[in-house]
């Protein structure tokens, strides 16, 4: 698994598995901060889900969709822990951050070239 793939996988899983994990990550995480689409569509629907005061746990997210399956099926070789769940956050935020700041210098990088 690539690495920024494996810190959402992470984060995913021990939210999906605890309901203290996921209140925490909702209070720092945003869906728009994980890069991969799948993990995204997971992600909004844990906190739609929490939000509406409904279970997330495992057997209703690998329900509502068959990539969701294989993706909680996957057997990674450390499996995450929800005692490091705030390890997962800030891995999933400075991800984040890095890709905003690699958007942004690709944005000023080509009005300037249009400058000249």
């Amino acid at each position: 698994m690539e690495s920024t793939q494996l810190k959402e996988f992470n984060l995913i899983r021990v939210c999906v598995e605890s309901p203290d994990c996921l209140e925490q990550a909702i209070a720092k995480v945003t869906a728009s901060d994980f890069y991969h689409p799948v993990y995204r569509d997971m992600y909004s629907y844990c906190i739609e889900r929490f939000s509406k005061g409904e279970t997330v746990d495992p057997a209703n997210v690998i329900t509502k969709n068959e990539d969701w399956y294989k993706v909680m099926a996957v057997s990674p070789d450390v499996v995450p822990m929800a005692a490091n769940v705030s390890v997962y956050i800030n891995e999933v935020l400075e991800a984040s951050r890095l890709r905003k700041i690699q958007r942004t210098a690709n944005e000023i990088a080509k009005t300037s070239d249009c400058a000249e």
